[in-house]
């Protein structure tokens, strides 16, 4: 869940969701090369070319900066197999959403305080981290710092 304020190319990078505009492009070309001998190489190659694609299409989106910087490769966030997106994430990931420093600058609080415990928040992370880090600490990792960087680095990371 998001705030409708949210640009649609970071919702969908979050979602994991291929833009329509790619799905149609793909659908295309598979049938365009429906009758070639290995349908299956075919395929693979077809998607590999939109996942090209959407992520040129994200390097260069102009908006969604902050989950931009958090998720850069968009084939890393969608294999990852750890952590699941839920509503904490997605206004992480967003930062837009039930954080202090969101809903100031949106005119819904006066000041930038955590809703929860009426500490002054810097960021998102910290906000995020108020939860009591349950959420942060399935999906990342117990003990882990909430550096941005480093938290979507070890959110794409395979289990051991």
């Amino acid at each position: 869940m998001a705030y409708r304020t949210v640009s649609t190319a970071a919702v969908l990078v979050i979602a994991g969701m291929i833009p329509a505009h790619l799905l149609s492009f793909e659908r295309c070309e598979r049938y365009k090369r429906r009758h070639e001998p290995d349908a299956a190489r075919t395929t693979s190659e077809i998607r590999a070319e939109t996942m090209r694609k959407w992520q040129a299409e994200w390097a260069n989106e102009s908006n969604g900066r902050w989950t931009r910087r958090l998720i850069q490769d968009i084939n890393s966030w969608r294999g990852r197999n750890r952590g699941s997106v839920d509503f904490h994430m997605t206004q992480l990931l967003s930062n837009h959403g039930y954080f202090g420093e969101y809903l100031r600058r949106i005119g819904k609080l006066d000041a930038a305080t955590c809703v929860d415990c009426q500490q002054p928040v810097e960021n998102t992370s910290f906000s995020f981290a108020a939860d009591g880090g349950t959420t942060a600490s399935a999906v990342f990792g117990a003990g882990r710092g909430l550096v941005p960087r480093q938290h979507c680095a070890q959110h794409v990371e395979e289990t051991e």
